[in-house]
């Protein structure tokens, strides 16, 4: 089942917090969010015994959901695939995960599809 990120957009800083999942609260560093808004992009928490890793395809199909004038975008989730973290270091978007296991497209395709 393909993860599906919740959208937010025109999020203040102080509306963060409740458009991310309860479990991803802790990651969030208030003192980064320094624009007057975002585009939340808010990938689901840990789904029963398997993690939730966002790998570039999945994220990509998520941003072209987001408004194209917005250039603020806020990402959060379990973990990213190394060519999901690129994609968004070049938005200079801010992004949260809680896993700092090191994920490719590649590494992770081998074992979710199994």
């Amino acid at each position: 089942m393909p993860l599906k990120p919740h959208i937010s957009n025109n999020v203040p800083p102080s509306g963060v917090r409740s458009r991310i999942s309860p479990e991803f609260h802790g990651l969030l560093d208030d003192s980064l969010l320094r624009a007057q808004s975002y585009t939340v992009v808010s990938f689901p928490g840990m789904r029963g015994d398997s993690t939730s890793i966002v790998d570039s395809k999945t994220l990509e199909k998520a941003l072209r959901k987001c408004p194209a004038t917005e250039n603020n975008v806020l990402a959060v989730a379990h973990g990213f695939t190394a060519e999901a973290q690129e994609l968004l270091s070049n938005l200079n978007a801010l992004y949260f995960f809680s896993s700092d296991f090191y994920w490719s497209d590649e590494s992770w395709a081998s074992i979710r599809d199994k």
